[in-house]
């Protein structure tokens, strides 16, 4: 009997190779949203660290109050595009979860028509060897 082989072994193989590339974009998305949140919370410490300078004990002008309200603003103005932009990751990370889970679901099935084709084979091929069993136990059984 011939040995196995898998008529859709290579579209089996290209779909392992698909749910790879989808998680590693997976990985990278959730890497952008890392580097966004690290620029929030910078943001935050920065704006602390102003208040904490400006405001921490010597006496503070006018001029020293304008240019601290003048960087809140700018920093609140900052952290609202870096929220939007993390809610955009965020909204592409859950696609991103969605089409690995696609690719994952399409691998696996796959897979299992694989491991039924093998199945199918090998009660052919033990039934094969069965019956060449039984000829030859016959062969044997007649020249006696």
């Amino acid at each position: 009997m011939k040995r196995f082989t898998f008529a859709l072994e290579r579209v089996r193989q290209w779909r392992e190779e698909q749910v790879v590339v989808e998680q590693l974009q997976l990985e990278r998305l959730q890497a952008e949203r890392g580097t966004i949140e690290g620029a929030i919370a910078k943001l935050e410490r920065d704006k602390s660290a102003s208040e904490a300078t400006v405001l921490g004990g010597r006496l503070v002008d006018s001029l020293d109050l304008q240019s601290l309200d003048q960087f809140r603003r700018h920093t609140q103005i900052l952290q609202a595009k870096l929220r939007a932009e993390r809610a955009g990751c965020d909204d592409r990370i859950a696609a991103q979860r969605l089409r690995l889970i696609d690719a994952q679901r399409n691998a696996r099935l796959l897979d299992k028509v694989k491991a039924r084709k093998l199945k199918v084979w090998q009660a052919g091929f033990e039934k094969e060897i069965e019956e060449q069993a039984a000829e030859s136990h016959l062969a044997r059984w007649q020249h006696h």
